[in-house]
């Protein structure tokens, strides 16, 4: 099998190609729970999943209030509906990292740095820190 562009060139282009993905405010990865990658006049763009994000709305909500444990949060979750992408229901370590994501505030990682993401964003950033507050003060004190 052969290519017409040698493969240091062909390399270079992918990740010339990510960057300005990242840039322009599109993760080049997999999108997290409660959204959709869609494709619009030749580019690749984010949307809200309309059946997920809700729940996942609802997870940071019940997070902040400061009530639950993590493990009963889930619980009622998935008695909602809240699945993995696989269709599982969710497991604590799961919504911890879906909490703990800034894709759900507007922002996207790339080369170790946040970029301003080009898509909805599901929550504020005020109620994803202080889902952060909770989370780490309950880690603290284990």
């Amino acid at each position: 099998m052969s290519y017409d562009v040698p493969q240091p060139e062909w390399s270079n282009t992918v990740r010339r190609r990510m960057a300005f993905a990242n840039r322009r405010g599109v993760p080049t990865g997999p999108v997290p729970l409660g959204y959709l990658k869609v494709r619009r006049d030749g580019q690749t763009w984010v949307d809200v999943e309309e059946t997920m994000a809700p729940l996942v709305r609802e997870a940071f909500r019940l997070v902040a209030l400061k009530k639950h444990p993590l493990r009963s949060i889930v619980a009622t979750l998935n008695e909602a509906g809240l699945v993995s992408k696989r269709g599982t229901p969710l497991s604590a370590t799961a919504l911890w990292r879906i909490l703990g994501n800034p894709f759900y505030y507007g922002m996207i990682r790339y080369a170790g740095a946040e970029l301003q993401g080009a898509h909805e964003p599901l929550i504020t950033k005020a109620a994803f820190d202080r889902a952060q507050e909770h989370l780490t003060a309950r880690s603290r004190r284990q």
